[in-house]
């Protein structure tokens, strides 16, 4: 067997925060750092296109030191629409696992694969596009399904949901 080169393994400082290897049966979708507000959306479309091809999505949080409250949302959104079984998510650290847990993430928290599992191929990193409108309304659409898991995180969100809407120009309603 050979062994896999690491010479294209990002290092600390790498900028790229989404990977991606793929092929005919799965896609393996890792975020590395810190995943936010900024990556949500490219995660998304890149999430639903493997689902939409029929293939097993794996998630990989292995390389991953915090996830904040927009990339939490998207997350879960992503989880919870497909049947259960389709998405594995690959052993987030202590303080992800523990935000899961803290915020009700329950079909994410049932996902977890504690097992490593080695991508199909080496890993590409993935270019990130300028946040847009479209960006904006996932990102108020993920703090909007946080915030319907409890009143814990009704509370804890409130503020953002209400500027994102005033920035654009929504009704509170």
């Amino acid at each position: 067997a050979e062994t896999p080169s690491h010479e294209s393994s990002p290092t600390d400082d790498s900028p790229w925060i989404l990977w991606i290897a793929e092929n005919d049966e799965e896609t393996h979708l890792a975020v590395r750092g810190r995943g936010t507000g900024l990556h949500c959306e490219k995660f998304r479309q890149l999430a639903q296109a493997s689902l939409e091809t029929g293939r097993r999505l794996i998630i990989d949080l292995s390389g991953c030191t915090h996830l904040d409250s927009a990339f939490l949302g998207t997350l879960h959104e992503i989880v919870t629409s497909t049947v259960e079984g389709r998405i594995s998510v690959l052993t987030p650290c202590e303080a992800v696992r523990r935000l899961f847990a803290e915020l009700g993430l329950k079909r994410v928290l049932d996902a977890i694969q504690e097992e490593p599992a080695e991508p199909p191929c080496p890993p590409s990193p993935v270019r990130q596009d300028p946040p847009a409108r479209e960006s904006q309304q996932r990102l108020l659409r993920a703090h909007e399904v946080l915030s319907e898991l409890s009143d814990e995180n009704r509370e804890r969100f409130a503020g953002v949901v209400a500027a994102l809407r005033a920035e654009l120009g929504e009704d509170a309603g």
